[in-house]
């Protein structure tokens, strides 16, 4: 989720050459790069979805800064908007057609917390490993209860604001 321009995605494909893997990204601009990106021979499973992964489905308003197209937030007002399509975290693995997630992976400047706690208990229980940069450090307790009651061991990463958590 927020696949900017797809290095992940590419990185993650170039590891794995059995995985499925689906990226989101709403920005236009973004997209434009990624799907270009993804015309590497290695990424041509990569999925790509012109949507922001959120706490709902449906039509949210996009904030970026132009010339900063790395800072699109859902949630977090910059100098520009724009409308985009949303998919709800519950409605994620059907909108990729699978039944579970080995590893994912969220940058979603600053909307993660919206996310994971709009998550049903039957979703999370999908997902193996989560990756996630945060946005906001008086969060990460309440992040960290979500995913300890789903059933995840957690790490927290401050000096990279990021939190890793996984099943076993």
């Amino acid at each position: 989720m927020g696949a900017n321009v797809g290095f992940f995605a590419l990185y993650a494909a170039s590891i794995n050459s059995g995985a499925e893997i689906h990226a989101f990204e709403p920005f236009p601009d973004n997209l434009a790069q990624a799907e270009k990106n993804f015309l590497i021979g290695m990424a041509r499973r990569v999925r790509v979805h012109p949507c922001a992964v959120s706490d709902k489905t449906g039509v949210a308003v996009l904030y970026f800064t132009p010339g900063d197209d790395s800072g699109c937030s859902l949630n977090q007002p910059r100098s520009q908007s724009c409308p985009v399509n949303t998919v709800g975290m519950n409605d994620l693995f059907k909108t990729c057609g699978v039944t579970n997630c080995d590893l994912l992976k969220m940058d979603c400047e600053g909307s993660e917390l919206a996310i994971l706690s709009a998550a049903a208990p039957d979703v999370l229980a999908k997902i193996e490993t989560i990756i996630m940069e945060y946005h906001n450090p008086a969060e990460v307790d309440t992040l960290t209860a979500i995913l300890s009651h789903a059933g995840f061991k957690y790490e927290v990463l401050p000096q990279i604001h990021t939190l890793y958590a996984c099943r076993s």
